[in-house]
């Protein structure tokens, strides 16, 4: 952590894409969450915080990390686009938001996959009007080759395949939400149910 801030307290914000940076501060030091703002990237931010329809331009692949660490620090303080709306269902409980991550994890995830090919992946799927990034210059990954920033983030995102199924309510009354209809199994103690 010391070294992650001697390094970058005295560069310029990044323009470029640099993945997540999420910091958590189990121990109240200061020094964690101005580390973490050293990832900020205002231009974009800024944008949200007003409310500004103005993104167009930007690569969703690079700044959704930032959003999903800003989430992450107002949680503490206070990795995707599904993980956005994950954490939205969790705070506000409308189902918008968890149809959105259904929808993305279907359609966004599962199609990043070729077929049955173990580890032969793309990491976006374009959505212009007959484009196919499969086509392009990239192509499609393999399981040894293919060490683009974003590849990485394609495989992660087959790890949420089990996540997010279940959200428990921890109110005086016990609720349960089931978002994903998948097959699982669940163990709530809360209301004694297997």
């Amino acid at each position: 952590l010391v070294w992650s801030f001697r390094k970058t307290a005295g560069l310029p914000t990044p323009g470029t894409p640099y993945g997540g940076w999420e910091a958590s501060d189990s121990e109240g030091d200061q020094k964690h969450l101005l580390l973490a703002h050293l990832f900020d990237k205002p231009c974009f931010l800024g944008l949200l915080a007003m409310k500004a329809d103005d993104l167009s331009g930007f690569h969703s692949n690079a700044h959704i990390p930032i959003v999903v660490g800003a989430q992450n620090r107002y949680e503490i303080t206070g990795d995707e686009l599904y993980k956005v709306s994950r954490n939205l269902f969790r705070w506000t409980k409308q189902v918008m938001y968890a149809d959105y991550y259904e929808r993305a994890l279907t359609n966004g995830v599962l199609g990043i996959q070729k077929g049955t090919e173990l580890g032969v992946m793309i990491y976006m799927l374009p959505l212009g009007h007959g484009v196919s990034k499969g086509k392009s210059f990239h192509g499609w990954g393999d399981q040894f080759n293919s060490c683009w920033c974003c590849y990485g983030t394609g495989i992660e995102s087959f790890s949420k395949l089990g996540d997010s199924i279940y959200f428990e309510e921890t109110t005086n009354v016990p609720g349960l939400y089931v978002i994903q209809y998948i097959p699982s199994s669940l163990d709530w103690t809360a209301a004694q149910i297997s």
